[in-house]
């Protein structure tokens, strides 16, 4: 039972994360129906890829990370795709929280964000390469946690509660699809499940529990996220949603800010060490160096200049998480086929589901891409 909450805990510390800060933003200029369309859209897509990649896991004997399942699977090109996919995915989200937690540390505490950005840089680089123990305890801990201080959070924002505050905005192809990008990045943790699969070790039969209670969660949470933020903020809400608390009493601010370290720090060790354990175990980079490049790459971005909180997690989100979901949809397929270890739970496979699945992803790719720039 202790595994299955330390794995549970993995996933939900990677998707609960700063995407969650972005959301009442993007859902403002969609409109809230159309926020909670796509929300609802996307966890469902989502939801049948990660079971998919957990029967892949389970298909397969071995430790990997989704780069070595992409090469069993895919092939060659699969990997190297896989690759990109996660290498831009993971620093871009690294990024997006660095960025995150100094603009709400100087927002809290006042300064420099960079000396923030610095600090958190040190902490989550320690934890880091200390390994999976030490982050998955960290991780259970956490988790919880955030999820206790968001309850105490909405129900601090009841009495704000203002139901004419929500936007009722019609279709539009311009903003209807805004969330999209956002969504998929704050749902998405594809790299988390074979750390929450190597958790699992002689308990593979709680995974697939484990995938559902970790992607629908969350999602439930993102939903009460944005209700609450739109009805007490309406439109005037920030694009760090916490920030604009500062407006509504300092009980509110004070949660917010506990709520967003805790959930942009679970998911940056969660997808940092996801990471580092590509160039381990799939690329056979030596630990010191592995962690080197994990830790330090999205730090140089920043002193570089790299800058846009939603923005980056929009392309992030729909680029990197698309180009992986279609890369595991592929991979269920043959695993089917060449997979060399008999699975927990299998799910049924369907030409016509996963044709949909890829076009549904694609075209948030070209839709990102073209909103965006």
């Amino acid at each position: 039972m202790k595994k299955l909450y330390y794995a549970t805990a993995t996933i939900m510390g990677a998707v609960i994360g700063a995407g969650v800060l972005g959301i009442p933003f993007a859902f403002a200029k969609a409109g809230i129906v159309y926020g909670l369309i796509n929300l609802a859209v996307v966890v469902l897509l989502v939801l049948t890829v990660n079971l998919y990649l957990g029967e892949v896991m389970l298909r397969t004997k071995g430790i990997h990370q989704l780069t070595g399942y992409a090469e069993k699977y895919v092939g060659k090109l699969g990997k190297d795709l896989m690759a990109f996919a996660l290498i831009f995915g993971i620093y871009g989200t690294l990024i997006a929280y660095l960025l995150g937690i100094g603009d709400i540390l100087s927002a809290f505490f006042g300064g420099n964000s960079f000396l923030y950005i610095t600090a958190a840089f040190i902490v989550f680089s320690a934890l880091i390469y200390a390994g999976i123990k030490a982050v998955s305890k960290s991780e259970f801990i956490f988790t919880y946690m955030k999820i206790l201080v968001f309850a105490a959070l909405a129900i601090s924002l009841v009495a704000f509660f203002r139901s004419g505050n929500l936007s009722l905005a019609g279709f539009s192809m311009q903003t209807s699809f805004i969330p999209y990008g956002v969504v998929m990045f704050s749902i998405m943790a594809f790299p988390s499940l074979p750390e929450a699969r190597e958790l699992l070790q002689n308990e593979e039969k709680s995974l697939k529990k484990v995938i559902l209670i970790a992607t629908l969660l969350p999602a439930a949470i993102y939903a009460l996220f944005a209700l609450f933020f739109l009805g007490v903020l309406g439109s005037s809400v920030g694009e760090v949603a916490i920030i604009t608390l500062s407006t509504i009493g300092p009980l509110q601010f004070i949660l917010g800010f506990a709520f967003a370290i805790l959930a942009m720090g679970t998911a940056y060790l969660s997808l940092g060490l996801a990471l580092q354990e590509v160039y381990e175990y799939d690329y056979h980079i030596s630990h010191r160096l592995a962690f080197i490049l994990t830790s330090l790459m999205p730090f140089v971005m920043i002193i570089l200049g790299i800058r846009g909180f939603v923005k980056t997690m929009s392309i992030v989100g729909a680029v990197a998480g698309g180009i992986t979901a279609i890369l595991i949809v592929l991979m269920f397929r043959n695993a089917k086929k060449q997979g060399d270890r008999h699975p927990e739970y299998t799910i049924k496979q369907s030409n016509l589901v996963s044709g949909i699945l890829i076009a549904l992803f694609a075209l948030g790719i070209i839709y990102e891409i073209i909103y965006v720039f």
